[in-house]
């Protein structure tokens, strides 16, 4: 390591000039050296061994010990003893003494067939405090150098009815995976896409026209007024459908007709319950669907009509309801913190030319042909293709049917309309990856798109366009359908965790105000929907994500309102010539001390590889082993200034890290609680 830089003083000669460029790349050096300090090392032990093995690094493998008194480093040994010739023993007791002459290594054992080394804490808690020092706020994670742009898409769900707690999870996915990006260097372009069209909204439009097109009463949110208008219209409809279905199976089939009645109960259960709510707009609905003798038709002929844009007073119908859902969509995410750079109409792409543009180029394609008799892209030729599964993204064992581009009516598909939309999220912002999050559920659509691109001739944009697939969140005790406005909406969620959160924190003594009750609740909901992993389900229970005693959004945070709370007593931090960097050599201090030294690694690799969930569990880790250490050994009142001041450091390190974990799963961290 360079002894320092060398000083440049008074007016810029050559050799100044040189001496100040010199400066600069002394400082380059050291920030390259320090910026994840224990990976530093363990790529130091690496090469050392590496060397006296006369074998390659990579043949090298580094692990990290499941418990702590199985070391700080693992390096198994089995292939290398096979590549070598020699048992694990032999090789063991060959380079042991070698390595111990190594500085950063304290000591070293052989267990099953693994190499365990123990880190010199000295040498670590130098390099680490050093590390804090000169990044400051910048410790945590390591600014990528080849920064690409990212499209993320989230929450995008379809304007019929107020967001509900899955709609909830996506967008705390899309809040933390735009902060990591972010923290990591990238440029990253959020957009929502509004589904304006399809089923779904023209029936919501079918009823918002027969009503007049209404606003809101006054005090109703306007995506709760949508989802009612859409739910009784909906819920009419079916009843009317489903009576005359009845007609005909009391005579044809007597026991379908049993079941048929089974869902008429339900149905008319789910119509009382709406009618409850807004009496006189449910009875005008139900007089005015009755009339019409065919609602299918009706539903359709909206669809057409709005996709084509031929009649003025239905897109006027469409474009109002729609805008009004969306209104009601900002208040709710501007509580959670999700921002939009653009806002897609998926009407837009169709009155663009963009749909039509990708009907013409699917129809001129070679894997055009038709399936079931309408227009496809078959994709059987390109599934022969080797590696093709790998370079998508697709599924080994997902079976994948042909895309069908248009109904019998001549109205597109969404899958179809979402061709042209990726291609639009690629070419407009001049992305390098795509991102949609988007649930499981919709994982054969995302397949068929994928492929569609590829053989429409996008496969730049069909191998970097990524969904990042979601399960479904449950309430206890909830069975949801948006379709008949049997929904907890995430507005409501929200709510009732905010005043869980109040009672919570007044339970425990604590004064604060109904502004931070908010931030704590809204941060719970965020950490609990992004903290596990979205192959998995999740069942939201409000007295978990507030739980201030483990893994929590308020947990984590309060911890870190504690570590800043012993600096903000310490009143200042000493210079590190007065820490004693033997005061971090056991116990939890040594636990921290690794743990913080390995946080940029593990955090940058969290993001590179999108696991929030991993980001959570060692925020989780950290916090335990933090508020364990606490109670058991006194940091500012220590008598040992050297010890005291390792102390602080530790903390200010265990702070930093805390802060950027918070950050990268887009929870602001709070000083007091």
């Amino acid at each position: 390591m360079p002894a320092g830089p060398p000083q440049c003083t008074g007016l810029l000669t050559p050799t100044s000039l040189l001496g100040l460029v010199l400066s600069i790349l002394w400082k380059v050096v050291i920030v390259e050296l320090v910026s994840e300090p224990f990976r530093y090392i363990a790529e130091s032990v690496r090469r050392d061994l590496s060397k006296e093995l006369s074998i390659p690094e990579n043949d090298l493998r580094i692990e990290i010990p499941p418990r702590y008194e199985l070391g700080d480093i693992a390096i198994p040994l089995h292939a290398v003893s096979k590549k070598l010739g020699s048992s694990p023993e032999h090789i063991y007791d060959t380079i042991k003494d070698k390595l111990l002459k190594n500085k950063y290594i304290e000591s070293v054992s052989l267990s099953s067939g693994y190499l365990d080394i123990w880190i010199n804490t000295q040498e670590l808690s130098k390099i680490t405090f050093h590390a804090i020092e000169e990044f400051k706020d910048l410790y945590g994670v390591v600014r990528t150098n080849n920064p690409k742009r990212y499209v993320v898409e989230y929450v995008s769900a379809n304007p019929v009815h107020p967001l509900h707690i899955g709609s909830g999870r996506n967008a705390a996915l899309g809040i933390a995976i735009s902060s990591m990006l972010r923290l990591r260097g990238h440029e990253v372009i959020t957009r929502f896409y509004i589904n304006d069209m399809g089923r779904q909204v023209a029936i919501m439009v079918l009823g918002f026209m027969l009503l007049g097109m209404p606003d809101p009463p006054e005090g109703v949110k306007e995506d709760h007024w949508i989802g009612y208008i859409y739910a009784s219209t909906n819920t009419i409809i079916e009843i009317i459908q489903l009576k005359k279905k009845l007609e005909r199976l009391k005579e044809e089939d007597p026991e379908g007709y049993r079941e048929k009645l089974k869902i008429l109960d339900e149905l008319m259960a789910d119509a009382s319950r709406l009618s409850s709510k807004y009496p006189s707009i449910f009875d005008t609905l139900v007089q005015k669907l009755s009339k019409i003798e065919d609602p299918e038709a009706e539903i359709s002929k909206l669809m057409i009509s709005y996709e084509k844009a031929s009649d003025p007073q239905v897109v006027k119908a469409f474009r109002k309801a729609v805008d009004l859902c969306i209104a009601g969509f900002k208040k709710t995410l501007e509580t959670l913190g999700a921002h939009f750079d653009y806002w897609d109409y998926e009407s837009d792409l169709a009155w663009e030319g963009v749909v039509e543009q990708v009907i013409q180029a699917a129809r001129s394609s070679r894997y055009f042909s038709y399936y079931k008799g309408a227009p496809a892209l078959v994709f059987d030729e390109i599934l022969k293709e080797r590696d093709i599964r790998e370079e998508l993204r697709l599924p080994r064992t997902l079976e994948i049917p042909p895309l069908i581009l248009m109904r019998s009516d001549e109205t597109t598909l969404y899958t179809v309309r979402d061709i042209g939309y990726s291609v639009k999220k690629f070419s407009e912002s001049g992305a390098d990856h795509v991102i949609n999050i988007i649930a499981s559920e919709q994982m054969l659509p995302q397949a068929q798109l994928r492929l569609a691109l590829y053989a429409l001739g996008f496969k730049r944009e069909a191998s970097n366009l990524i969904h990042y697939s979601y399960e479904m969140v449950m309430l206890p005790g909830q069975r949801m359908s948006g379709r008949r406005g049997r929904y907890v909406t995430l507005d409501e969620v929200i709510e009732m965790t905010i005043n869980k959160s109040s009672e919570i924190l007044s339970g425990r003594g604590v004064k604060t105000s109904e502004d931070i009750a908010k931030v704590i609740a809204v941060s719970a909901i965020k950490y609990a929907l992004a903290s596990v992993s979205p192959s998995k389900q999740i069942v939201f229970r409000v007295e978990e994500v507030l739980n201030l005693e483990r893994n929590s959004a308020p947990y984590i945070m309060y911890t870190y309102a504690r570590a800043s709370s012993i600096l903000n007593k310490a009143e200042s931090i000493p210079p590190l010539s007065e820490v004693d960097f033997k005061a971090g050599a056991e116990g939890r201090r040594r636990q921290l001390l690794i743990e913080i030294s390995r946080a940029p690694t593990e955090l940058t690799k969290a993001i590179d590889e999108l696991k929030t969930e991993d980001i959570a569990s060692m925020l989780n880790r950290i916090s335990d082993l933090f508020n364990s250490w606490y109670q058991e050994d006194q940091v500012i009142r220590d008598p040992d200034p050297g010890a005291r001041a390792y102390k602080l450091h530790l903390v200010r390190g265990v702070r930093q890290v805390l802060a950027k974990g918070l950050m990268a799963l887009g929870i602001k961290p709070l000083e007091r609680i």
